[in-house]
């Protein structure tokens, strides 16, 4: 299904790329997510955002696009996901998923950035105005205006499962912790994350894992779940994965989870 929703982005961005310029205001990425003020550029930002741009792929949340040098990813949000269907208005709905929706996109980036810029290696995050006019971002032979489209700017890192196939026993031990230490030091922070999604989530760039996806990210001083639920939702897609890999690296897997939080796996 996700190679399905991607063949069907990359064949609607390769019809604008086709038609021209104008047909970018038909892209669901414009309108601002936050009232305040964004800082101004600066000359580093500028300088990524002014290469040309290729279509990496999307989620339900965002939309993302890779630079030229391949070093960089620059994400829009994708309005449609938030925005309430017409045949919604006026009713009395016991769970608004899309207001939930729309203060992930408005809060969860701002909190990584601020919170956890390291581990997400964000560089840049406008979801509302400027001082200054900002560039537009070449797409092919389109032209995004990031006046009007919050954006996020990121490293780009290599998808974590397909690194640690290619890493030796010792290193791939080694990014599990890291991946493990990430997570602590993410619930240390009063940071929780409503995605429970390994695969796609998480990237390493030059040898660090980071964070690629913190879509869902919210902080709560009062914890919302006890923390071995937390550790549990964060690990067990990539504990189901690594029984499919070498049972060697999944015994590694488990004694690093008893120093972290003991008891789940056993």
């Amino acid at each position: 299904m996700r190679a399905l929703r991607f063949f069907f982005f990359v064949l609607g961005i390769g019809a604008c790329l086709y038609m021209g310029a104008n047909h970018v205001s038909q892209w669901p990425i414009y309108g601002a997510l936050s009232e305040r003020q964004e800082p101004l550029l600066s000359p580093e930002i500028k300088a990524i955002v002014s290469q040309n741009y290729r279509p990496l792929g999307h989620g339900r949340q965002m939309i993302a696009f890779e630079s030229e040098d391949g070093f960089w990813v620059v994400k829009f949000f994708n309005h449609r996901y938030f925005t309430k269907p017409f045949w919604t208005r006026g009713l009395r709905l016991r769970c608004d998923k899309w207001e939930l929706r729309k203060f992930f996109a408005q809060t969860s980036y701002r909190v990584a950035q601020k919170e956890m810029p390291e581990e997400t290696q964000i560089v840049a995050l406008y979801l509302g105005s400027s001082a200054e006019t900002l560039p537009r971002l070449r797409v092919g032979s389109c032209f995004v205006d990031l006046n009007r489209a919050p954006f996020v700017v990121q490293r780009k890192g290599d998808l974590l499962y397909q690194t640690l196939l290619t890493l030796s026993p010792e290193k791939f031990d080694a990014m599990i912790e890291d991946f493990l230490s990430l997570i602590a030091r993410r619930m240390a922070k009063n940071i929780y994350d409503d995605d429970k999604h390994v695969e796609g989530n998480f990237g390493v760039v030059e040898g660090r894992l980071i964070q690629i996806d913190p879509g869902r990210f919210f902080f709560d001083e009062r914890p919302p779940r006890p923390p071995e639920i937390e550790w549990e939702r964060a690990t067990r897609e990539l504990y189901a994965w690594l029984k499919t890999q070498d049972k060697e690296r999944l015994t590694a897997f488990e004694k690093a989870m008893e120093k972290h939080c003991p008891g789940i796996y056993k």
